[in-house]
């Protein structure tokens, strides 16, 4: 395993800040990762999964409103939705989620695309069907929350697979951040005979004149006779470029993100994790999260009552990867500190602004037609993609891609097929 960073997990990445455990990329796991679950139990790991409380709020008619997704008892009482949005849920949506029930699979969208639900976006979608009151207090919240993206830029495929999930949701944790599970994941591979090299960037994956895969990297080129492109597309474009999937992977819509993680000069535990924002709250549209490290679990360390994590909404940095950090700092936390009790609630101490390059992959409608052409696409021999970008914007998207391409490599050196695996 190549690996370009100093640690294996790309945004499986947890940070030490001010004796707190930051998560930079993925928050939590969900019962229905099934698959990321079993390897992570196969592994040994699994005294480090514990379940989270998964209590989150949202913010109408001037404060937040405790809310527990995936529980439809919290999502009845809670006053974080208007009374007429709990109606056309209970009498529209949770029936249609039902009558689709069979293809809606959020670690497969396939056959939500077939369906024909990646035709529009889930605000055009909600619009429609149920009104601007779901598109703004619940799919704006989750998408720009989950997924960095606005609802008008998500397909409802997407959308409609992870909401029929959620009708029996729990959320799990990783004891010591995700980051651990990830270490445990490169420990096992080093424990089976694998070698694992990090700070090791590849500039290219090709094939040599005998049709072997020839992998230069820092350390020269080394033969193998198959390899795994697992990268953001736009990192597997440079490193496969002057192949036929170059283009199409340079096509793929893909965010960048940062998160600013402020240490208080108080304690903060307001009894949940995320205070998700529609656009019309009070910087609803330069915040998409203000979150309380506390609220992730329970029985953190102290240190976890004064952190504070802050998420940009979609579009909110002009260009988060170079953003400076004390001017994101002055533009966001003055949003964010009004909402979690303003000049007589906690302040600043100190900030830090972490940033990613390729945080997340966007799935906007059409992404169904996008995936298919792909997988047509000649790759040089005994090459294999993976990531999330080719499955769901998740950690078990990027699992699942993974185990794709493992299959497809088995059964390529055993001569039973050179094609991709769909």
């Amino acid at each position: 395993m190549f690996e370009r960073s100093d640690r294996p997990g790309g945004r499986l990445r947890t940070e030490p800040f001010e004796g707190a455990d930051v998560e930079v990329g993925a928050q939590f796991l969900a019962s229905h990762q099934t698959e990321t679950l079993r390897i992570a139990r196969e592994i040994g790991a699994a005294e480090v999964l514990a379940r989270a409380p998964g209590r989150d709020a949202l913010w109408r008619n001037g404060r937040a409103h405790a809310i527990q997704y995936g529980s439809v008892p919290s999502m009845i009482t809670s006053g974080a939705l208007p009374a007429g949005l709990k109606l056309r849920m209970a009498s529209r949506y949770v029936p249609f989620l039902s009558r689709h029930g069979s293809v809606l699979d959020p670690n497969d969208i396939g056959p939500a695309v077939a369906a024909g639900l990646d035709d529009a976006s889930i605000a055009e979608w909600g619009l429609q069907h149920l009104g601007a009151d779901f598109v703004e207090f619940l799919a704006r919240p989750q998408t720009a929350a989950y997924y960095g993206s606005e609802p008008e830029r998500t397909s409802a495929a997407l959308y409609h697979s992870l909401a029929a999930a959620a009708l029996d949701l729990r959320l799990v944790r990783v004891r010591g951040g995700m980051g651990e599970l990830a270490r445990r994941w490169a420990d096992a591979l080093a424990a089976e005979g694998g070698t694992v090299r990090l700070r090791a960037a590849v500039s290219s994956v090709r094939n040599d004149s005998s049709g072997r895969v020839l992998v230069a990297s820092g350390e020269g080129e080394l033969t193998f006779r198959s390899a795994i492109v697992a990268t953001p597309p736009a990192r597997a474009a440079e490193i496969l470029d002057g192949t036929p999937v170059a283009a199409p992977l340079r096509a793929i819509e893909s965010g960048s993100s940062a998160l600013l993680a402020v240490a208080l000069d108080r304690p903060w535990r307001p009894g949940w994790f995320g205070l998700g924002l529609p656009r019309a709250a009070p910087g609803g549209r330069e915040l998409a999260v203000v979150a309380s490290a506390a609220g992730r679990a329970r029985g953190l360390s102290a240190a976890h009552d004064r952190i504070a994590l802050v998420f940009p909404a979609p579009g909110a940095l002009a260009d988060p990867p170079r953003a400076d950090p004390r001017e994101t700092f002055d533009a966001l936390w003055p949003l964010a500190r009004s909402l979690i009790g303003g000049e007589r609630g906690p302040d600043a101490t100190r900030a830090r602004l972490y940033r990613e390059e390729s945080g997340h992959s966007l799935f906007p409608p059409g992404f169904g037609t996008r995936l298919r052409d792909l997988h047509a696409i000649e790759r040089p021999a005994g090459v294999w993609l993976a990531g999330d970008y080719l499955v769901s914007p998740s950690v078990e998207g990027a699992v699942r891609s993974g185990l794709n391409a493992a299959r497809g490599v088995l059964d390529f050196l055993a001569g039973r097929q050179a094609g991709y695996p769909e």
